[in-house]
This record gives structure tokens, sequence and C-alpha cells, in this order.
């Protein structure tokens, strides 16, 4: 068995991403990998805060912690959790370099010095691990190599559908004011679309401890428990979720639930969105709300795709991510390359939403444009590159 060093920033309350790769490194150390956590020496003043925070929230042994980098010298393979700590990496000699990849991080910020930097991380030549089709499938297109890809999934002891419990008129929906990538914005604009269309519906808004702006303002639950987010989608008959980015571990979890989800149709959900639970929408507040309203005013229709939304969760476990992830830490253990997919993911092929006055060419000019440019994007994680 390896000593895994995990590189890793300040902890954060509530960060899906971080319970991601803690959730990893647990299945590694209980399949009998040393796993260790370095985060930076900036925080050593509060290190046993942080190591209290980490325990409470991750369930990881504080006496695994440490900070500053020297520690991971001399570790098997050095696992880093975001591209800033690539160049890191590459100065602590160790025989192994790997990035978990959950997104395309260059893509956070605007174009300028730090998307520079972030874009050119990956040209260490770590081996790399990529949650989702859609980013495997971009980093094999532009740095010409292959990653081992994971699929989303959800924690199925904890978002299951409840036959006995009864779905109402209630939109459940994520909104992160501090995450741009989340699409915070328009998923309020949508939002208020539907409150004007529909007054009586509930709207409920999570994942955010700062106070809302606007007239949604009295829609806002705080931070929830995943029990307490599992009981909301059980509850609900549409979930909203927007991502301009790699999607969101969220959509995977309501669907797991039996709850259909509105998303945007972009190249960055077409591979990983299933039909079978989502309906995908032109990237406007009205046509997302157009795709919602459809959904509230077909309660059958609804119905229908949160069952089959929680049929094709059902084998998308967490213990599927652990085993995939598992398998490529054991290839990479053992030096061997990426391969790439067998075939090219399928695409998402259901038409869009789109409002109808929104509808006319150079619409549906940007919608092929997506189409393509997730075909391109499949393409290349089957090893198809031009």
């Amino acid at each position: 068995m390896a000593w895994i060093a995990w590189l890793h920033n300040r902890p954060i309350p509530g960060s899906g991403g971080q319970a991601t790769v803690f959730a990893r490194a647990r299945a590694a150390a209980a399949a009998g990998h040393r796993c260790t956590f370095h985060l930076p020496d900036w925080i050593d003043g509060e290190a046993d805060a942080y190591r209290a925070s980490l325990a409470e929230w991750y369930g990881i042994d504080g006496r695994d912690v440490f900070f500053g980098w020297s520690g991971a010298a001399g570790a098997d393979l050095v696992m880093v959790t975001d591209w800033s700590g690539l160049p890191i990496a590459g100065t602590l000699g160790a025989p192994r370099i790997a990035q978990f990849l959950q997104d395309q991080e260059a893509n956070f910020r605007a174009a300028g010095d730090d998307t520079l930097r972030l874009e050119v991380s990956p040209i260490v030549g770590a081996s790399t691990i990529c949650l989702g089709r859609w980013l495997r499938g971009v980093f094999a297109e532009r740095y010409g190599r292959s990653a081992y890809g994971i699929d989303f999934g959800a924690d199925a002891a904890t978002y299951h559908p409840d036959p006995a419990v009864g779905r109402s008129d209630r939109v459940a929906c994520i909104v992160q004011l501090d995450k741009a990538r989340r699409c915070p914005k328009t998923a309020l604009q949508t939002l208020e679309i539907v409150r004007e269309r529909r007054p009586r519906t509930e709207i409920c808004i999570f994942g955010n401890e700062q106070p809302i702006p606007g007239p949604l303002g009295d829609c806002a639950l705080g931070r929830l428990s995943p029990p307490d987010l599992a009981a909301l989608y059980r509850r609900s008959r549409v979930g909203l979720c927007l991502s301009a980015t790699n999607p969101s571990r969220i959509p995977f979890e309501m669907m797991a639930c039996g709850l259909p989800v509105v998303e945007i149709y972009r190249a960055n959900t077409l591979l990983d969105l299933p039909e079978a639970g989502a309906l995908l929408a032109l990237q406007t507040p009205h046509s997302m709300a157009e795709a919602v309203l459809w959904l509230l005013d077909r309660p059958e229709a609804a119905e229908r795709l949160g069952r089959s939304a929680a049929r094709h969760m059902r084998a998308r476990t967490a213990e599927r991510e652990d085993h995939e992830f598992l398998a490529a830490l054991a290839a990479i253990l053992r030096d061997e390359p990426a391969p790439p997919r067998a075939e090219a993911p399928p695409l998402y092929s259901r038409a869009p939403v789109v409002l109808g006055a929104q509808r006319g060419s150079v619409c549906e000019a940007f919608l092929d444009g997506q189409r393509r440019d997730a075909r391109r994007v499949a393409a290349a994680a089957a090893g198809r590159l031009a």
C-alpha cells in the first residue's frame, strides 16, 4: 500500500468540492493507503481550529493534518486537489504527482493573470483524474492527453426517493452568491418570473448564508445539511441548479431523490446531465423559467421524469465513485497512462426549452454551436483528437 499526500487548500464549510475530495481520500484510506493532508503554512496559527473543522465537517483525523508542504516530501504519490497546487507538488521530489480535478478552475477568474497561470498549470505532466465526462473531454482536448474519469454519483444512503412522502407545488434551488459559476443572478431572475406567474408556488432557496437580495429574500433557507437537503428534494416538484462550468453535484443528488432538474443547455451540461431526469433550457431567465413552469403545470409529467431520474441514479452511487477513483489511483501507482474512453459519451438529445419569443436564427445558431462543442469534447474524451 502507498503513502498518499493530499495537498489541500483552506477548508470551507459546506463545500461540495472539498467534501468530494475527502470522501475519496477516506475510500483510499479504507483500501489500505496511508493518507495525509497538507494545508498552506499561512494558516498554521489556527491549526487546532482547522483540524477540528476537518474532523467535524469531513471526518478527517486531525493527526493526519499538517501545515506547510515539506511534510509531503517522501510520499509515494502527491495528490493535488486544485490546479494552483501543481507548481508546489513539483518541488517535493515525489516519484508520482496526480491531480484530482472537479472543474476547469481557470474559468473561475476573469481573463487575466490568474487565468493564464492556471491554464498552463497542468503542463507539469501530472496524472489526472477528472470528475465528469465534459471535464475529462475538455482536458483531453486542451492538453492532448487522456485523463482518468469518474462519473457524478450520489450517496444513496442519504439521497433516495421515499414513496411515503408527497410532493407539492415547490421549487428547490441552490443559490450561491459567492460562486459566479453557479449563475446566482440568472437563478434568482428565473425564480422571480416563476413567482410572478405562479404566486402560490413555494420557492425554497438554499446553499447561502448571506441574505438573498431582491423580492425572494423570504425564500432563503440558508445552508442545509445533507439529510435536510434530501428531505427538501423529496417534497419538491422541480429542482433548479445552474452551472456555467462543470456541473454541480447538486443536480445528481436531486435526481437520486426522484426530483427532476432544470439546468442550462450548454456544452458543459450535454455530456453529464441525462434526458432521464433533466430538462435543459436556453441560458436566459425567461427560458429557464419556461422549463420550470412546464414541469409545475404538468405534475404527472414531472413525476414521470422524476421516476426516470431516480432509476438513472440508482447505479450511480458514492460507492461507484469510490470504485472508479480507486481504480484510477491503482493505475497511477502502477505508472500506467490513462486510456481514452472506449467510445464517445452520449449527448443529451432532447430539444432545449426556449421561450417562444426568444426563438430565431441567432438562437438556433447558438444552440447548434453548443451541440458542436459538446460533440467535439466527447470525441476528445474518446481519444479522437483533431
